[in-house]
């Protein structure tokens, strides 16, 4: 059994088949050898006397009668080794028929996983081959759209294999209720933009209104022409001071919307400065600004940006010991404008500078953080094709790095 189980295995190498030979061919030997003993007896007993041709005869029939038995010999012995191996090869096909039908139910089992899997996600997964056909899709895919949601479309390529030719696997997410939460989230740090620039307009009017208050209770009982022409020109001054602040509050509101449109650097680093310069702690701080005379505008919603600067500049004045210096640099190279505000503040720890831009992280407490700022810019700046990112170290400041994608529309030099 185990030598015919060996020669159906393919044998062990040329020692394994040289043993075999060898121990084939003396007992095929030993076989001959006791038949020719056998005839040798009968010759030299019965028929010593025999004439020539008798003997002749002898000899022949013992030939054959010597290959006779020794092909019977060896065909017993092969079909003794084939059917021990049909025997081994049975019982190995039953074996590796029980596995393919298990294997062949793990499959089963783990397709009607993978399809359930499939069917219950709440992504739109669709997957089309190289013409863009259909080939398969999932429940949520197969439901008729609800009509103003928003998706988000990401594609991965499956690469051709042997058996066919290359696929498109499309996930679609609905991200309607995370646009409209980032929409609200928006707005309310743009109405508190707005609420520090009314915070600064009523500062920056008050002041020559109650000038003005004075002037005129002291003009009321004045008869001197002297006097009065000196109260005028200060009454005028004063006038003039909130002629400038309205009119570029004018000017600040003009070019204020949501549609996407070219936005010049400059303009939006005005704007951004003129909202966050009322607040009483910019007092202290040193401004210094360097934009690129030939800085080429850059796609996007300005409001959009001018939040984000608002952020990143607040952020820059928390940081401060209510004193310090902000450098805002712009330049431009590779078809990309690069943004960078530079604090001298207190700066971040590693563990706090791995967290600043995660939501509703924040180190300025419950009443002052709400921790989506950063978040919140850095995804604006993620939906324009840009990005936003930041270095710093304890007591080393604060560096707010903006890449964005400058506009094709109109190129500088």
């Amino acid at each position: 059994m185990q030598e015919a189980r060996r020669i159906a295995a393919g044998g062990e190498g040329a020692g394994f088949w040289a043993e075999l030979w060898l121990r084939t061919a003396l007992r095929g030997a030993l076989l001959v050898a006791v038949l020719f003993g056998l005839y040798e007896i009968l010759e030299r007993t019965w028929l010593a006397d025999a004439d020539l041709e008798v003997l002749h005869k002898l000899h022949l029939a013992r030939g054959l009668t010597s290959s006779f038995v020794l092909a019977t010999w060896a065909f017993l012995n092969v079909r003794r080794a084939r059917l021990e191996r049909d025997r081994e090869l049975e019982t190995s096909l039953a074996l590796l028929e029980e596995r393919v039908q298990a294997r062949t139910r793990e499959l089963e089992e783990a397709r009607a996983f993978t399809e359930l899997l499939f069917d219950t996600m709440r992504e739109r997964i669709v997957v089309r081959d190289e013409s863009g056909r259909v080939v398969k899709q999932n429940k949520a895919a197969r439901e008729a759209q609800v009509p103003g949601r928003a998706w988000e479309i990401e594609t991965v390529e499956v690469p051709p294999s042997a058996s066919g030719g290359g696929l498109v696997i499309e996930v679609q997410r609905d991200v309607t209720e995370t646009r409209e939460l980032e929409a609200q989230v928006r707005h309310q740090e743009k109405m508190a933009s707005l609420g520090l620039l009314a915070a600064g307009i009523a500062h920056d009017l008050g002041n020559p209104l109650a000038s003005l208050s004075t002037e005129l209770e002291l003009l009321e009982d004045e008869r001197d022409p002297a006097v009065m022409r000196d109260s005028l020109g200060v009454l005028a001054r004063h006038v003039g001071r909130m002629t400038r602040t309205l009119r570029g509050v004018v000017d600040f509101a003009r070019r204020r919307g949501d549609d996407v449109t070219d936005v010049e650097i400059a303009d939006a680093v005005e704007d951004s400065v003129r909202l966050v310069c009322h607040d009483p702690r910019w007092t202290h701080v040193q401004l210094d600004t360097r934009l690129a005379a030939d800085l080429p505008p850059v796609t996007m919603v300005e409001d959009q940006l001018v939040l984000v600067l608002v952020n990143v500049l607040l952020n820059a004045v928390d940081a401060m010991s209510g004193k310090g210096s902000i450098h805002i640099e712009a330049r431009h190279g590779d078809g990309e404008v690069t943004l960078t505000i530079e604090d001298d503040g207190i700066g971040m720890p590693p563990e706090v500078l791995a967290q600043a831009m995660k939501p509703l992280f924040t180190t300025k407490g419950d009443r002052r953080g709400t921790g989506l700022g950063l978040a919140v810019c850095e995804r604006v700046v993620r939906a324009a094709g840009g990005a936003l990112t930041l270095q710093s170290a304890s007591g080393r400041g604060t560096t707010v790095s903006i890449v964005l994608p400058a506009s094709r529309g109109k190129r500088h030099g």
